[in-house]
């Protein structure tokens, strides 16, 4: 009889010390992955956020200061064709029969 309570006194307390290692093996990987979400954190917060924020910094930047005007002059349809040497013969009847006013827009 004294063996058989030894023996379960014994796994009894086998389990025990398995039951404990699995704990703390289960404690350290929570703490694992609370250190990385931590780590995590941090990398968003001091890289990605300060990074996007500059992205938006210069996405709505005023190009310079420079003034575009939205409604420009258009062209005649001589000063149109003027620089293409494929076009040299119209250029020169249009100008010889006075019709640059003509076709020009507005």
């Amino acid at each position: 009889m004294r063996f058989y309570i030894e023996n379960f006194l014994q796994k009894n307390q086998t389990e025990r010390k398995k039951k404990s290692v699995l704990e703390y093996e289960y404690k350290t990987q929570i703490y694992e992955s609370t250190m990385i979400n931590k780590l995590f954190n941090k990398v968003l917060i001091l890289t990605v956020i300060p990074l996007f924020a500059l992205f938006l910094l210069t996405a709505c930047s005023d190009d310079n200061g420079a003034i575009v005007d939205p409604d420009p002059e258009p062209d005649t349809i001589t000063d149109v064709v003027s620089d293409d040497d494929r076009f040299s013969i119209l250029v020169q009847v249009v100008t010889d029969l006075g019709l640059e006013d003509v076709y020009s827009p507005g």
